[in-house]
């Protein structure tokens, strides 16, 4: 067994806006298909091409796809303790193989990858996600750090949009 340390910077925008507005602003930007529609396309494709374009018709405007989603405020509330909180499964299939044929198939681990958005005991509404640079950093891959580089700034504009911020911090 081998292990390594992997160290990541978790990024935490707090919006202006209420849950369901920020909710609301972040699937927005996203396109819609579940993990079934992009293998069934991928099944009916005969070529790398083919599937590309069908992937490209799925995605948002933030060239990202909303795979799915985990309601776990709904979870908490369920069992007594009131809470607003949903974490989004997002990722392309296009940057994915961007991701895998730069640093190879133990990448796949990573992807795709989450925001979280979430109301915190003081009514902050804050959405979250971990960059992908330092994550990827330990495989060593130059042309790797660069496409991860590009991920953090479209999750960074994702986020921004969601939560009506200038800038991440």
């Amino acid at each position: 067994m081998a292990t390594t340390t992997i160290t990541t910077e978790h990024v935490d925008l707090i919006s202006g806006k209420p849950f369901e507005r920020t909710v609301k602003d972040l699937t927005a930007e996203l396109g819609k298909a579940g993990t079934d529609k992009l293998m069934d396309r991928l099944s009916a494709s005969d070529s790398w091409d083919a599937y590309a374009a069908e992937c490209a018709d799925l995605a948002g405007r933030s060239n990202l796809i909303e795979v799915g989603y985990l309601n776990w405020g709904r979870v908490l509330t369920l069992s007594g303790t009131a809470m607003k909180a949903r974490c989004y499964i997002v990722g392309n299939p296009l940057t994915a193989q961007k991701l895998l044929a730069a640093g190879g198939p133990a990448v796949g681990l990573y992807l795709p990858t989450k925001l979280f958005v979430f109301e915190d005991a003081q009514g902050r509404v804050h959405v979250t996600y971990d960059k992908f640079a330092p994550i990827m950093a330990p495989f060593g891959i130059p042309a790797l750090d660069k496409v991860a580089a590009a991920i953090d700034g479209v999750l960074e504009k994702l986020a921004m949009a969601a939560t009506g911020t200038a800038g991440a911090d």
